[in-house]
């Protein structure tokens, strides 16, 4: 009988057990803004990152003050990930204060303003959004911030992250998953939605199917009274789809109003957890919700 062999069991583990807080500390300490984000760096990164991120689904990034907690969880990271001023106004002194290795912004990561700008005057494509994801105004254009509804953008954005990482390029999503989809939305593409806020435009426009129309104003705001009734004339809708981190009342009133369903839906992946398919299950779960819209009879 080896007399040596429980002793060396103990020291075994204890080495183990040891080791264990010094491989998670190894890791990169990533911080995201928004979900989305921390979604897209979770699955491009795999157990080489720690990845969280500051506002939950609830809070606005565009005017949320920074809380200590959010400060502290900053100062621990070793990479910042945001959108930029567009989105996360409120955090842009903050990051200014960092250097500037340790920072992406997504918006200036897919090649500046004229990839994402949308003109205002009245093309039908003016990517607006009330509530806290505002967009920026510059001069005729609005920036939509939902960057991560483009599936191109986001694989930018996961190739950027693997190349820190000295990690081979590889992409979130399948040609056999973009087909499926593309296959399961081919058909519908002129049927028409009606949201509060265009919040899936990067989305709709992706897989080429008509942009909702939307209750909100091309400034981004609330429109008034005439603007509401124009919007409710100006198609047959299939169904209605509210953001379930932003109830809307009136909704309701007008599915009503219109016969027509109302569906719900997140744009901010608040029930996905991050991990090697989170991006995935992301856009998995809005093609579901676009595909039973415009599916309505």
């Amino acid at each position: 009988m080896n007399l040596f062999a429980p002793f060396c069991r103990r020291w075994l583990c204890a080495l183990l057990l040891l080791a264990m807080p010094l491989a998670a500390a190894e890791r990169l300490q990533l911080v995201t803004t928004v979900k989305p984000l921390a979604l897209i760096a979770a699955q491009a990164l795999g157990d080489r990152a720690e990845v969280s991120w500051l506002y939950a689904a609830s809070q606005s990034p565009h005017q949320q003050p920074l809380r200590p907690s959010m400060l502290r969880q900053l100062a621990g990271a070793d990479l910042v990930v945001w959108v930029g001023p567009s989105l996360e106004g409120a955090l842009a002194a903050t990051l200014r204060e960092r250097p500037a290795q340790s920072v992406i912004s997504f918006a200036e990561l897919i090649a500046g303003p004229a990839a994402i700008e949308r003109d205002s005057g009245g093309d039908g494509h003016n990517h607006s959004h009330d509530r806290g994801h505002d967009h920026d105004q510059r001069g005729d254009h609005t920036i939509d911030p939902h960057l991560w509804l483009q599936p191109a953008y986001a694989e930018r954005l996961a190739a950027a992250l693997r190349q820190r990482l000295g990690l081979p390029p590889r992409p979130l999503l399948s040609a056999a998953q973009l087909g499926e989809w593309q296959h399961r939305l081919g058909a519908l593409q002129n049927r028409a939605l009606l949201m509060p806020h265009r919040s899936l435009d990067y989305l709709t426009d992706f897989f080429g199917l008509r942009p909702a129309e939307a209750l909100a104003s091309a400034a981004g705001v609330d429109g008034g009274l005439r603007h509401q009734l124009s919007t409710l004339g100006a198609a047959r809708y299939r169904c209605l789809l509210a953001e379930r981190s932003e109830p809307d009342r009136r909704l309701q009133r007008f599915a009503e109003q219109l016969g027509r369903p109302l569906y719900s839906t997140d744009s901010l992946g608040a029930a996905i957890a991050p991990g090697d398919r989170g991006y995935s299950a992301l856009i998995d779960s809005l093609v579901a919700d676009l595909e039973r819209c415009l599916s309505a009879r």
